[in-house]
Order: C-alpha cells, then structure tokens, then sequence
C-alpha cells in the first residue's frame, strides 16, 4: 500500500459510488486521470476494488475492512498532530505516512492518548469529581495508569512501597464501568491490601499477584491549563505486614 492507493481507498470508503470516477477522483486528488486509473487496477488486482462495472467501480468487503482500518488511522494520526500544533497542511501529509508505516502497537498508544485528551477536556473547568464519572466518557479499552504510593495525604512523602509494585497500572473500561489493576511484587503476594469505598476498607479482589478495585473509588481532581492539563485521582489504601498496619494514599495520574 502507498500513499496514493490509501487516499484512493478513503474516497471509495467516505464518498459515494457516483462520486467516485477517475475523472472525479483525479480532480478531487489533484492526479492525472492515467495515474487514477492505474492506481484503481491496482486496488482491483489487490482485492480491495471491484471494477466489473467500469462505470461504477466499488469496495469489496476486503475493501471496505482495509480501508475502514486505515481511515481509523488516519483519525487518529490526524488529531494527534493537529493537537501538538502541527500545521493542517503538513498534519494531513504527515498522517498517511503514520497510518501506512506505523505499528499497531504505536497506534494503541495513540488512541490511548486520545481517550486521554478527551478525557481530559471534558474535566476542563478543574472541579473534583469521581472515577465513576470519568469512566462515563472513556471508551472501552484497557489503558496505562501511572501511579504513585505516598506514605498518607498528610505530608506526602513517597511510600517505599512503590518498589513492590510493577509501573504503571492499568484501568480497564468496559460498558462505561472502570476497575484499576496494580501488579504487587512476588515477594508481597501475601500481604493484606485494602482500599477505603468512603465508608469502610474493603478487600482488594486478587487475580494472582494483581490487586483490582473498581475505578468509581478514586477521586479526581483536574489541574493545569490546556495542554499542560492532568487528571489526579486518589484513594486511600491500607497494607498489614508482619502484624503492622500503614495507610497509604494510591495516587493516579491522567496526562
């Protein structure tokens, strides 16, 4: 696939099957109509076209998938540069390259940010809020959650405990209801963790050495101005080792 065939496939994917002629396309793409042409008997010896109607070319479903593929890529790359400040013009080149060249794992980060961004502007005027309401506006998805562990709310210092846990967490959303995911060290598989639901500590679930909890416990506060802007959310937590009990805040962040 090059960029030519992509932005051929994109016009087949979001313009009607009349407004898809060479004559039409090559004016729309800015191409002759001989190089249109060739690029369309490309797609078709690809599978993505079907031109038994020469009039009427259209998507085969192999078509209509890739392209839908690359038009989700193409959103995507799109909205992350015009966000950094790239130009339109060198935005919209620039993202037919990041969507034929870049690795789905780089897109997956991509679209997390864009969850996150989002997010984030839907919190703008820097009220506090609940992870409940968060969730409501994150699309299903797992996604990376930085966090950290401080010793109490009160003076803040960093717990030592965050050396027993693997960074960063994870929040997965499903059906607009949250759970966070914390992986504990082997070394402290056995030890009593709980978090506090405004009311009373209640058990961590387990999944192995992973501790769970549903996301709608964290509180949230939104700080910061435009792109500088982050979500921070906490929850107490308390750890029983040897006997001994701390309260601990677990701290989020959404950047």
């Amino acid at each position: 696939m090059d960029q030519l065939k992509l932005r051929v496939l994109i016009c087949f994917f979001d313009l009607e099957a009349k407004d898809c002629s060479v004559t039409n396309l090559a004016q729309l793409l800015g191409e002759e109509k001989y190089t249109i042409s060739r690029t369309m008997g490309a797609l078709e010896k690809s599978g993505y076209l079907d031109r038994t109607n020469r009039r009427r070319p259209f998507l085969t479903k192999a078509g209509e998938q890739a392209a839908k593929r690359y038009k989700d890529r193409l959103d995507i790359a799109l909205e992350y540069l015009l966000h950094e400040g790239i130009g339109q013009a060198d935005a919209k080149k620039d993202a037919i390259f990041m969507a034929l060249c870049c690795t789905d794992e780089t897109f997956q980060r991509l679209r997390e940010k864009e969850g996150c961004g989002r997010v984030k502007m839907m919190f703008r005027d820097g009220t506090t809020f609940g992870g409940e309401k968060l969730c409501r506006y994150w699309e299903n998805g797992v996604y990376h959650l930085p966090f950290m562990m401080y010793t109490n709310i009160e003076n803040g210092h960093i717990s030592r405990w965050n050396q027993e846990f693997a960074h960063p967490g994870l929040l997965e959303i499903k059906n607009r209801i949250g759970i966070v995911q914390i992986r504990v060290s082997f070394e402290k598989r056995y030890t009593k963790f709980w978090y506090w639901d405004g009311e009373n500590y209640r058990n961590f679930e387990r999944n192995g050495s992973v501790l769970l909890f549903p996301a709608k416990f964290l509180r949230f506060i939104s700080i910061g101005t435009e792109k500088g802007r982050m979500l921070h959310g906490e929850v107490q937590v308390k750890v029983q080792e040897h006997g001994a009990e701390e309260v601990l805040s677990l701290t989020v962040f959404i950047f």
